[in-house]
């Protein structure tokens, strides 16, 4: 899924623009500190939610004040407001002990909402600050600039169980924004009625961290238009589109395969590659049309092709 996080810095945001040019989900910087709120939080929410952008929200962890106030500071801020993705700590500056803080604050802002939260960080910070307990229990934001989204090779560095989401660059230009944005793809785990899904659950876990080291979006497409016999060209545009035939439950052959691969690249399930459109992928099908909004049949016609392509 395509993705943006803003704050203050990006100003007035056009968001049926942002829509219309294909971004899905956006967080939201909502505090830092114990003082601090983002002044454009409340109209950035409102503006996301009103094109109907699946939005969360997320909090700058620093270590001048405590951590148990800095998680009051934040669930304050939106604990009346609709959370559709998991909310995010953004751990990125040290000088203090981080893994302590990050661990009372993560403690007290579940018992504050109930909720648990995806870590925002870099996997050289990542490998240098944050323990294990942290790791192996919440999932990943992993920033890494100057690589293809879902192609970084320092996933592994960074030590944690899952992977939820790739920042792979700070300098997006996206319609309806007027300054440099930070642009992500983010998986089915990053959704918070999703969450439970990966957590110290190795079937649907490791299975995707280990699948997207390998994972590249244009050798994807070279070979995905290959097997439907189109110009390779490696950018996917109408006329890979409409080479993409309908898929249904019992069909095999490569491009179920080409199905398989890009469905698990979103973070949905289906088992191994082999070519069958089996129950698992059905299902994984299906799973990937609700989170869309699409109609929810199992069948792999022209609009889910088109979602899947990101067209």
């Amino acid at each position: 899924m395509k993705g943006i996080d803003v704050s203050n810095h990006n100003g007035n945001i056009n968001w049926s623009k942002v829509k219309a040019d294909g971004v899905e989900v956006v967080y939201i910087k909502a505090t830092e500190g114990t003082t601090y709120q983002d002044q454009w939080l409340n109209s950035h929410y409102a503006g996301a939610k009103g094109v109907g952008l699946s939005t969360g929200f997320y909090h700058f962890l620093v270590g001048t004040s405590q951590p148990e106030s800095q998680a009051h500071n934040f669930y304050n801020q939106i604990k009346d407001k609709k959370n559709d993705l998991i909310p995010c700590l953004d751990i990125e500056v040290s000088g203090f002990d981080v893994g302590d803080y990050a661990i009372r604050f993560l403690k007290k802002f579940k018992e504050l909402s109930g909720m648990g939260m995806v870590i925002y960080t870099g996997a050289y910070f990542s490998r240098d600050n944050l323990p294990m307990e942290i790791k192996k229990n919440y999932p990943l934001w992993l920033a890494h600039y100057g690589v293809e989204p879902w192609k970084s090779n320092l996933v592994a560095l960074a030590g944690f169980t899952i992977l939820a989401g790739h920042q792979y660059t700070e300098k997006g230009h996206i319609n309806g924004i007027n300054t440099n944005v930070d642009m992500n793809v983010f998986n089915e785990s990053i959704f918070l009625d999703k969450s439970n899904i990966s957590i110290n659950n190795t079937d649907s876990s490791d299975w995707l961290a280990e699948y997207l080291k390998s994972w590249n979006w244009s050798e994807w497409v070279g070979k995905l238009q290959r097997t439907v016999g189109v110009n390779v060209d490696k950018i996917v545009g109408p006329i890979t589109l409409k080479a993409c035939t309908l898929l249904k439950k019992g069909c095999t052959g490569e491009l179920v395969k080409r199905l398989q691969e890009i469905l698990k690249a979103y973070g949905f399930n289906c088992g191994n590659i082999d070519g069958i459109l089996g129950d698992k992928t059905y299902n994984a099908v299906v799973a990937f049309q609700k989170s869309r909004g699409l109609a929810i049949d199992g069948v792999v016609g022209y609009n889910t092709w088109k979602a899947l392509l990101g067209l």
